[in-house]
């Protein structure tokens, strides 16, 4: 669960904004994002819930780098800050 006290990065709001994304949408795929990265990591995207990696990109928080999605620096910091 993300702290009380944590709070999105600006522009992640405002990608979020855009893109269409509830607040609860964010925090759920903020939650979720530690679990997405275990599977891609172990080559098991069929875990990943529908829709969550196209909301990654989409947010910013994962890019596709020569074939493959990979954390960006706001991807790690929502991470971090879930993980702890």
């Amino acid at each position: 669960m993300i702290s009380s006290t944590f709070s999105f990065p600006a522009d992640t709001v405002a990608i979020a904004r855009r893109a269409g994304f509830t607040p609860e949408r964010c925090q759920r795929l903020a939650q979720d994002l530690d679990a997405t990265m275990d599977a891609l990591w172990r080559r098991k995207a069929s875990e990943v819930p529908d829709g969550h990696l196209d909301a990654y990109v989409a947010l910013r928080w994962l890019r596709w780098r020569a074939g493959a999605l990979e954390l960006t620096d706001a991807g790690h910091t929502i991470r971090t800050s879930v993980v702890g």
